[in-house]
């Protein structure tokens, strides 16, 4: 592929995955009425779903949405890797197994 076509597949995905996050977040605020939407994690440093989804905030209704600034945009990975470690055994990389369920306590 060329170094054009990387990034256009690379867009689209990111344009996609805006989409279906914005629409579920809308979704869910306006059936449990919700007038304030708290951005976080790693995911709220996307200047695109930062931008899509206060757009949409406003058009709805007027939804507050709150994001952190990008110091505070920080990923879970640390979480994520202690909560594998804490109900997985050592066994090979390939034989691991993601589960969205775990608790962390």
């Amino acid at each position: 592929l060329s170094e054009q076509q990387r990034k256009d597949i690379a867009r689209e995905f990111e344009d996609a995955c805006v989409q279906v996050l914005v629409t579920k977040t809308l979704r869910a605020a306006n059936e449990y009425n919700i007038q304030t939407i708290v951005l976080g994690g790693g995911v709220s440093a996307n200047i695109r779903l930062q931008e899509t989804l206060k757009s949409e905030c406003r058009k709805s209704g007027g939804i507050v949405l709150y994001t952190p600034s990008p110091s505070l945009s920080t990923d879970n990975a640390l979480m994520i890797a202690i909560a594998a470690f804490m109900h997985q055994s050592i066994v090979p990389i390939a034989d691991l197994r993601a589960n969205g369920n775990w608790r962390l306590g």
